[in-house]
């Protein structure tokens, strides 16, 4: 008999409830990586959820620790560790009102005095309530995006639901999740996580799928490895006509402005 070995599960908080860096993945911890970061140009963001579990799998092995009831704890170490963006999920126990959690933990961040980046993800209705606007920078308005024209779709159909971007404005956008541009979470690159990611777009598809990112003025992050820029990545995610689009922080988001049109090809040509 073959008994498979259990994996152990690694500690992410300390005795005083402070938040860990996993030693494994991240060896010399997040404030290194992330002073590292910083001096190489780049911007540095981590995950968390309002409830006590993240949505995150854990690589399979168990769920990591949502920030409720550390709330400010954790705006306290993000700020240590010099994090400039947060996203927050909806998973976990102790989920009891989306707007008084979300502007608890917003009102934790400005108490650091460190300018971060907060991203809301779920637990409010849709189209989203007037509070988002005013206590986070972006707020989800699709669901999860992967890699597939149906769930492309799926995203570009709901931010064009009635008001869905009429509170983005100067500071605070709709946001609809992340870009998969160039099909490179296909197949996955962790082999413990079954690809999710699939079966990729066509190039037209990506197209449009930046295209209506860049007109509804939604945040632009790019979910593939941008170390390895395919073609079709550098025309698309590279379109300067688009970026100035998306750039116009003082032009509204666009909308939809009109319902679909349905054509027929008559045979009939006393129909015409």
């Amino acid at each position: 008999m073959c008994k498979k070995k259990k994996k152990k599960k690694t500690e992410t908080r300390d005795a005083d409830g402070n938040l860990q860096a996993d030693k494994h993945r991240f060896p010399s911890g997040i404030a290194n990586l992330t002073e590292w970061l910083h001096e190489n140009g780049f911007l540095f963001g981590l995950y968390t959820s309002a409830g006590d579990k993240t949505c995150s799998s854990g690589r399979r092995v168990f769920k990591p620790p949502g920030s409720y009831g550390h709330y400010q704890q954790d705006a306290n170490t993000f700020a240590e560790w010099k994090v400039d963006y947060v996203k927050i999920d909806w998973c976990g126990n102790d989920l009891y009102n989306a707007q008084e959690q979300h502007t608890e933990f917003s009102e934790a961040l400005n108490n650091t005095g460190r300018s971060m980046w907060l991203e809301l993800c779920r637990g409010y209705g849709y189209p989203p309530p007037p509070y988002v606007a005013q206590v986070a920078n972006s707020w989800r308005v699709t669901g999860d995006h992967h890699d597939h024209w149906r769930s492309t779709l799926a995203a570009i159909e709901s931010v064009a639901g009635p008001n869905v971007t009429a509170m983005s404005a100067t500071y605070n956008w709709a946001y609809n999740d992340f870009l998969m541009t160039g099909g490179q979470g296909c197949p996955s690159i962790n082999p413990d996580v079954p690809a999710g990611h699939c079966p990729g777009q066509t190039h037209s598809e990506y197209r449009s799928e930046f295209a209506i990112w860049g007109i509804t003025a939604s945040p632009l992050i790019v979910a593939t490895d941008v170390r390895n820029m395919t073609d079709i990545m550098n025309q698309v995610l590279l379109n300067q006509e688009i970026l100035a689009v998306n750039q116009q922080n003082e032009t509204p988001a666009g909308a939809r402005l009109g319902v679909n049109f349905c054509a027929q090809n008559q045979t009939d040509t006393s129909c015409q």
